[in-house]
C-alpha cells in the first residue's frame, strides 16, 4: 500500500477488530518507535528523510527489476535465542528448532499456501533470507544458539529495553553486527513481540523480541504457529505494518505498492475477500499477510515488492549479518589458552602499585594445568607462572604479580608465553593490550584552557564506552580563545550514552578555607525548550574519593538549564562571545577530605554541542583579619583599586553602595539573590584622594567600611 502522503500516525497497539472485542497487543513496534521520536525533534526528522530515501531506492530496484540476487543464492544469517525467564527451561529445544523452521519456511515461501486469496496469488514474494542457529559464541566458542537465562522479571516492560541488559535482570545481546539476536521473554500488556527497525535503536539494543506463548506448540491457540517471530523480522528487515500505522484514516502507508490500502489493523480469523472503507471492492485488503495482526492460521505471504524491501534493507543496513562466521560449528584444537580480557581494569590508576588481573579461557580439548604468562609495563618486563586445573571450555581469573607504574601513559601488554609447558596451537588469542595511566596528585590551583596540541591535557583522561563520539579537543571556538572541548551531539544520533572527561587528582589541604570549581560553559538545542518528555542533552559534574570507583553528583543541568542560547539551533552549534556562561560548584566541603578526582559526565540527547572551557580549581586562603572580623577592605589606604571581602560567603547580602565624605552617591552595586561574591573590586583610580565610605546593605543590617584614597 504505497502512496503520495507520507504519514507516521501515532499508534498504540490496543488493538481492535471490526466488530469484534479487544484482541491482544500483538506488536509493540510502531509503538516504541513513535515514542523514541517524539523524544527528538532531530531524530524525527532524520528518521523521515532517511524513510523517503529508503522508499525511493526500493521503488528503483522494483522498476529496474534488479532483486539483489540471481537464481537461488541465499542470505544465510546465523540466530541467537535469549530466553529470559524465571523458568527458562520451560521453552524446549524442540520449539525453538520449529521455530526457527517456521521462520525459513515463510521466508522462503515454502508454507502452506493453498488458502491464500486468488486475487493475491501472483504477489506472493520468495525471499532469500534464511536463518540457522548461531554455532559459536561472538567469542568462537561452540554454541547451540539457545541460551537461558534465569531472572526474576515477571514481564518486562515493552517500550523498554530492560530485557536486553544483564544489569537489568535481562541478557545482553551478541554482537549485533554478526548475530540476530532474538529474546524470548515475557511482556507487560500482553504484548506478543516487537523488532527494531534499521538504523533507529541503539546497536546494542537491535534484534526481536517474543513473548513465549507466541512460540510454536504453546497453549495460545491464536498465536502458536510462530508466526509473530515472522512478523517482528518483517520489522528488522525494514517492513511497516500493512495498514500504514493511520489508525483507519487510509492516508498512511506501508511504502510498498502491492499491498492494497488497508483501514486498520485485522484481528482473529478472516475467510475469502474482505473489505473496507481503504480497499472497498475485491480483491479487498490483504489480511493473509505477515505484517497484519490476524490469528497465525491466517498469517500466510509476503509480496513480492516487501521481499525486495527486505532485501534492500538487509545489503543496506544489515550485510554483517550475512558475512558473520556464527553458522559456521567451532572445532577444537588440542590446546588452546585464551587472555580473554583484564579483570577489573581501569585505564587511570591513582598509585603507582599496580596488580592486574587476567581472564584465561580454555578453548582447547586438554585440561590447562600450566600456563606462562608475561606481563610487559612499559619497557619492564616480568614472568608469572600460573598452576592450577582449567577444564575445556571454562575460564579462571588469575591475579599477576604487583608492577609499578611510572609517571605518564604506559603501554600493558600481557602475553600467553605457553600452556602445560608448550606452544599454545592459536596464537592470535595470547595478547592483551592496554594503558595504565598513572600521575601524581597535581598542584592547585588548576587551570586548562585547551589551548595544548595534545587532548586530553597531561593528567587528564576521557572514557568513551562505545568508541563512538566522545569529548574532543575543538579549534574554532572558546572562551576568550579559539579552542575549547566539545560534545559533538549534533552528529550523535544514539541516546542515553555516557562519556567522561577527567581532571587530575588534586588534594585540598586543610590550610585552605574555601574552595571552587569554576568552569565556562556553551550550549544549545535543536529542539524548543517547551517540548514535553524530550531527551536533553545533560551535563553532570561528578567528584571521587576513590579513585573513580564511586562518585558524587554535584551539579546537573540539562534543557533550558544548560543551554546558553534559548532559541533553537538547527545547525552545528558554534557559540560565540557572547554565548558562554560561567558556572561555578563549591568544593570547601571536599577541603582534607583526601586525594579528589572530578569529572564531567555527559549524557547524550541528540540535540546539540556542549562546549567547556577554562576550568579551574581554586583554593582560596583567608586573611587572618578577615577570619577576625568577617568583612575587610585591603589594600587600605590604597593608589586605584581595593578589594572588599567577606568571610564566610555572604548570604542575604542586597547591595553595595560607594559614598564620599559629603554623604554624595558613587556608585552601586546591586545583588542577584543567591549570587552574593565573597569579594568586589572598589575602583577609585577615577577619584581624588581623599576618605571614603563603602555601606554593604544586608536584609537586616548594614555594614560600614572606611577607605582612603592616597
Amino acid at each position: 500500500m504505497y502512496k503520495c502522503v507520507f504519514t507516521i500516525a501515532i499508534l498504540f497497539c490496543s488493538l481492535l477488530s471490526f466488530g469484534q472485542s479487544a484482541a491482544p497487543a500483538r506488536c509493540a513496534t510502531d509503538t516504541r518507535l513513535q515514542k523514541k521520536l517524539n523524544t527528538s525533534a532531530q531524530l524525527r526528522t532524520q528518521f523521515e528523510a532517511a524513510r523517503k530515501t529508503f522508499a525511493r531506492s526500493v521503488q528503483q530496484q522494483i522498476q529496474a527489476k534488479s532483486l539483489l540476487r540471481q537464481g537461488p543464492a541465499t542470505y544465510t544469517i546465523p540466530v541467537v535465542f535469549h530466553i529470559v525467564l524465571s523458568n527458562p527451561a520451560s521453552v524446549t529445544d524442540a520449539q525453538i528448532n520449529d521455530q526457527l523452521t517456521q521462520l525459513n519456511t515463510c521466508f522462503a515461501a515454502e508454507n502452506d499456501q493453498s488458502a491464500i486469496l486468488a486475487g493475491f496469488r501472483d504477489r506472493i514474494g520468495t525471499s532469500g533470507i534464511a536463518f540457522c542457529l548461531a554455532q559459536r559464541t561472538p567469542n568462537n566458542v561452540p554454541s547451540t544458539g539457545i541460551i537461558r537465562y534465569t531472572s526474576s522479571h515477571g514481564a518486562f516492560d515493552p517500550n523498554g529495553d530492560d530485557m536486553k541488559l544483564s544489569s537489568k535482570g535481562g541478557a545482553d545481546a551478541w554482537d549485533p553486527t554478526r548475530f540476530m539476536n532474538v529474546w524470548i521473554t515475557n511482556l507487560q500488556n500482553g504484548v506478543l513481540g516487537f523488532g527494531t527497525f534499521p538504523g533507529v535503536d541503539e546497536l546494542r539494543f537491535q534484534g526481536i523480541v517474543i513473548a513465549p506463548s507466541a512460540l510454536p506448540g504453546s497453549s495460545s491457540t491464536a498465536y502458536n504457529e510462530g508466526k509473530t517471530l515472522v512478523h517482528e523480522a518483517g520489522h528488522f528487515f525494514n517492513l511497516y505494518h500493512i495498514w500504514g500505522d493511520d489508525e483507519g484514516a487510509c492516508s498512511g502507508s506501508d511504502d510498498i505498492d502491492d499491498t492494497p490500502n488497508q483501514a486498520d489493523a485485522t484481528n482473529g480469523t478472516r475467510t475469502g475477500i474482505q473489505t473496507d472503507a481503504c480497499s472497498t471492492t475485491a480483491p479487498g485488503f490483504m489480511y493473509q499477510n505477515f505484517m497484519d495482526y490476524t490469528n497465525d492460521v491466517d498469517l500466510l505471504l509476503f509480496t513480492a515488492d516487501q521481499v525486495v524491501r527486505m532485501e534492500t534493507a538487509l545489503v543496506s543496513s544489515r550485510l554483517s549479518l550475512t558475512t558473520s562466521n556464527g553458522c559456521a560449528p567451532v572445532i577444537l584444537p588440542t590446546l588452546d589458552g585464551a587472555l580473554s580480557y583484564l579483570v577489573d581494569y581501569s585505564k587511570r590508576v591513582c598509585a603507582p602499585s599496580v596488580s592486574p588481573k587476567v581472564y584465561l579461557f580454555n578453548r582447547g580439548l586438554q585440561t590447562i594445568s600450566s600456563a606462562r604468562i608475561r606481563i610487559r609495563l612499559g619497557i619492564t618486563d616480568s614472568i608469572y607462572n600460573f598452576t592450577g586445573s582449567i577444564s575445556s571450555l571454562t575460564g579462571q581469573s588469575i591475579q599477576l604479580p604487583t608492577i609499578t607504574a611510572p609517571e605518564g601513559i604506559n603501554a600493558l601488554q600481557i602475553t600467553l608465553v605457553s600452556v602445560n609447558g608448550a606452544t599454545d596451537s592459536d596464537q592470535t588469542n595470547n595478547d592483551l593490550s592496554a594503558t595504565l595511566q598513572y600521575y601524581p596528585v597535581q598542584a592547585v590551583p588548576l587551570v586548562e584552557g585547551f589551548e595544548g596540541d595534545g587532548f586530553p591535557p597531561m593528567a587528564w583522561d576521557t572514557l568513551n564506552p562505545d568508541n563512538k563520539i566522545g569529548w574532543a579537543q575543538y579549534t574554532g571556538a572558546g572562551y576568550a580563545s579559539n579552542t575549547s572541548v566539545r560534545m559533538n551531539n549534533a552528529d550523535y544520533t544514539d541516546i542515553g550514552q555516557v562519556d567522561w572527561l577527567r581532571m587530575p587528582q588534586v588534594n585540598l589541604a586543610a590550610t585552605n578555607d574555601s574552595a571552587f570549581l569554576h568552569f565556562q560553559v556553551a550550549a544549545a538545542a535543536y529542539s524548543a525548550l517547551t517540548t514535553p518528555n524530550n531527551n536533553w542533552d545533560t551535563l553532570e559534574v561528578m567528584i571521587s574519593l576513590d579513585c573513580g570507583a564511586t562518585y558524587t553528583s554535584l551539579y546537573k543541568k540539562w534543557g533550558s538549564s544548560l543551554v546558553t542560547v534559548n532559541t533553537p539551533i538547527t545547525s552545528a552549534f558554534v557559540p560565540n562571545a557572547s554565548q558562554w556562561r560561567k558556572d561555578s560548584i563549591n568544593l570547601t566541603a571536599y577541603i582534607g577530605q583526601g586525594d579528589l578526582l572530578i569529572a564531567f559526565r555527559h549524557a547524550t540527547g541528540y540535540e546539540n554541542n556542549v562546549y567547556l572551557d577554562d576550568i579551574r580549581i581554586t583554593p582560596i586562603v583567608v586573611l587572618a583579619n578577615l577570619k577576625a572580623k568577617g568583612v575587610l577592605v585591603y589594600p587600605n589606604p590604597t593608589t586605584a583599586s581595593a578589594k572588599l571581602q567577606f568571610y564566610p560567603q555572604p548570604e542575604k547580602l542586597k547591595a553595595i553602595r560607594l559614598f564620599d565624605m559629603r554623604g554624595a552617591l558613587l556608585r552601586t552595586w546591586n545583588i542577584t539573590a543567591g549570587a552574593a561574591s565573597n569579594s568586589y573590586t572598589i575602583d577609585l583610580s577615577a577619584q581624588s584622594a581623599g576618605l571614603y565610605i563603602i555601606r554593604a546593605y544586608f536584609d537586616d543590617r548594614v555594614v560600614t567600611q572606611k577607605i582612603v584614597k592616597q
